[in-house]
């Protein structure tokens, strides 16, 4: 360890469960696999992520119900000049459950990490 930085070497890491690092001073970018072995530990920035990867956060099935029940609302009222909330009380109660599983499986599938704060060296 330097100074408070953690470092773990690439076996150590490997050993450790972490599967994955970044060119930290690269900003967004895709995630590199160390178990590739195609470090460049001459550019001195590799960082390990989290183990555990995040996801997106979705929406309960009331949300998407009142949401869309905007949104059709005003398309309506933008059409016809109707200026009731027949259109949105409509839908705004809707039980829209399937949908919200729907999305929340779709999003389970996006991964995202975040910087573990551990330097990687050879």
């Amino acid at each position: 360890m330097v100074g408070n930085t953690k470092e773990l070497t690439v076996k150590q890491a490997l050993e450790e469960g972490y599967e994955y690092y970044i060119y930290d001073s690269d900003g967004w970018q895709s995630l590199k696999d160390i178990s590739d072995m195609e470090m460049d530990f001459d550019r001195n920035d590799l960082v390990l992520v989290e183990k555990e990867a995040r996801h997106p956060f979705g929406l309960d099935a009331k949300y998407i119900a009142e949401t869309l029940a905007e949104i059709i609302s005003v398309n309506y009222s933008d059409g016809t000049g109707c200026d009731t909330d027949d259109v949105y009380d409509a839908i705004k109660d809707l039980d829209l459950s399937g949908t919200e599983k729907i999305i929340n499986e779709a999003l389970s599938k996006i991964n995202h990490y975040r910087s573990s704060g551990i330097k990687l060296i050879p």
